[in-house]
């Protein structure tokens, strides 16, 4: 399965991003608790659900279908300045 992303405005200020996956580590997403600023500095992966938390305002994520390994949904919502939205821009989009 390719990810899926999909943008909704359910609120002129708000932005849901969602973001779903194939998974592949058949775990939780979860942001790295074990790692020390020596890690942090060496790290390439995993920053992308700690951007997430520090940049939204909540996120969520479940699994995608009953069956463990079918893939992971993440989605997270954002402020934005109404006044800074394109005109004409549709509430929903969504690409493959």
């Amino acid at each position: 399965m390719s990810p899926g992303h999909a943008t909704l405005c359910p609120a002129p200020s708000t932005l849901r991003l969602s973001i779903s996956d194939s998974g592949g580590g058949h775990g939780v997403p979860r942001i790295p608790a074990e790692r020390d600023d020596d890690a942090w500095n060496r790290a390439e992966g995993q920053r992308g659900l700690l951007l997430v938390q520090n940049l939204s305002r909540a996120w969520v994520h479940h699994q995608l279908g009953p069956c463990p390994g079918l893939g992971t949904d993440v989605w997270a919502e954002f402020h934005v300045d109404p006044t800074g939205v394109p005109r004409g821009l549709r509430p929903f989009v969504f690409t493959h």
